[in-house]
């Protein structure tokens, strides 16, 4: 069904799309055409109808690359590419080659034609599709675009480069992302690898956030390859809260809304912020290990030159005072202490509130670390815990394990 007519600026994004999409065919036998003798398309193997695609295809290419000429050229592959479709109705890119010529000359009544007797012979190549696709963004066909740029990118391998990011500019239309959420709820085949280019780019944010919100609401399962470079990316950009509701929906719809996720190093999976952040370089080497009773302990080693971040995870503690307890000890050749600095640092200001030192022994002992949470310009929380130099300047292990966070009384 047709929708009411787009503005300029849309109709130009749509038209846009087209053309890249274009491109992305003429990577393929267009531009290998080009770059040979165009002369040559006479010894093409496959009979005179594949001969007449081929110099349509030729000269359909050559637009690109001459549009001071496109109107002889255009005239030139509509010629070709009847030639083939009388020899044989059926030969492999005639119907395409002559209904993306219309389409690149405008021939609005033609082009129509074409595209309507298309559901009857069936898509036999991408340039109808584009012809098509054309066609709908010049009468602002949301519903019938979004349609069309599924089934071309379900028969195109690689479309990233080139199709994805007009794919999230049209995304940007609040209509249209509601048709794309639709597609991606079918699970196409390339559903995963666009959700992962969306997640890529800060400036895509929204539309991200949009989608993901959209797909939720479908109760939709979102997957962690689908969705850890949105998290990644935006971890300290967008409001915490909502961040955290579509974390939970996505990685731990039984997580509780309080203190540290994972207080127990049971598994280590899941996507940061709100999972503990594992950093395996700046000196430091993090891996989980077995400890009695079947729990976990989170196990680092140290070079001990320098202060080295350990681990940490966004937290959203309401104003007022809390504390994080947890139970750790050190290994040393020597079995000297070693300190250890917690900290809490308010987002999204990234405002030191708290940072304590801790000397940490060979014996398991419990830590409790108070600090305040601002009733402002708090809304979220960064805990880190950080190995700090030994005193020896020699490497040494820290065991970290049973972290939470409790409102004090």
């Amino acid at each position: 069904m047709m929708t009411r007519r787009l503005s300029s600026a849309r109709i130009a994004a749509y038209l846009a799309l087209a053309i890249v999409a274009a491109l992305t065919v003429w990577n393929g036998v267009g531009h290998w055409l080009l770059r040979s003798n165009p002369a040559a398309a006479p010894a093409i193997l496959g009979g005179e109808e594949i001969r007449q695609v081929r110099l349509a295809e030729i000269a359909l290419a050559q637009v690109e690359t001459q549009p001071a000429n496109a109107k002889r050229l255009l005239a030139d592959a509509r010629g070709h590419a009847r030639d083939a479709l009388g020899r044989s109705p059926l030969v492999p890119g005639g119907f395409g080659a002559l209904t993306y010529a219309e389409a690149l000359g405008g021939n609005q009544k033609q082009l129509a034609k074409l595209i309507a007797v298309q559901p009857d012979i069936g898509w036999r190549d991408q340039l109808a599709l584009i012809g098509k696709l054309i066609q709908q963004a010049q009468f602002g066909d949301r519903r019938g675009v979004g349609q069309t740029i599924d089934v071309f990118l379900r028969g195109t391998r690689r479309p990233e480069q080139r199709v994805f990011p007009f794919l999230v500019r049209l995304a940007t239309d609040p209509q249209f992302n509601t048709e794309l959420v639709g597609l991606l709820e079918a699970r196409p085949h390339w559903r995963s690898r666009f959700l992962h280019h969306l997640g890529g780019e800060a400036a895509f944010a929204p539309v991200a956030a949009n989608i993901f919100d959209g797909l939720l609401a479908r109760s939709d399962k979102l997957t962690a390859s689908e969705t850890e470079n949105f998290f990644w990316v935006n971890r300290y950009t967008l409001p915490a809260r909502d961040q955290y509701r579509r974390w939970q929906a996505i990685f731990a719809p039984s997580a509780a809304n309080s203190g540290i996720r994972d207080g127990d190093f049971a598994r280590l999976t899941g996507v940061p912020p709100f999972t503990w952040s594992i950093r395996q370089d700046g000196g430091a080497f993090i891996r989980l290990e077995a400890a009695e009773g079947g729990r976990h302990v989170l196990a680092a080693t140290i070079d001990g030159t320098d202060d080295t971040p350990v681990t940490g995870q966004q937290m959203l503690l309401p104003a007022g005072g809390w504390t994080v307890n947890l139970v750790a000890r050190t290994e040393t050749n020597s079995g000297a202490p070693q300190a250890v600095q917690l900290g809490v640092t308010c987002l999204p200001s990234r405002t030191r509130i708290a940072q304590k030192d801790f000397n940490i022994g060979k014996d398991n002992a419990p830590i409790a670390f108070a600090f305040a949470v601002p009733a402002s310009g708090c809304d979220a929380q960064e805990f880190e815990i950080t190995a700090k130099r030994s005193a020896e300047n020699y490497p040494y292990n820290l065991f970290l394990q049973s972290v939470s966070a409790k409102k004090s009384s």
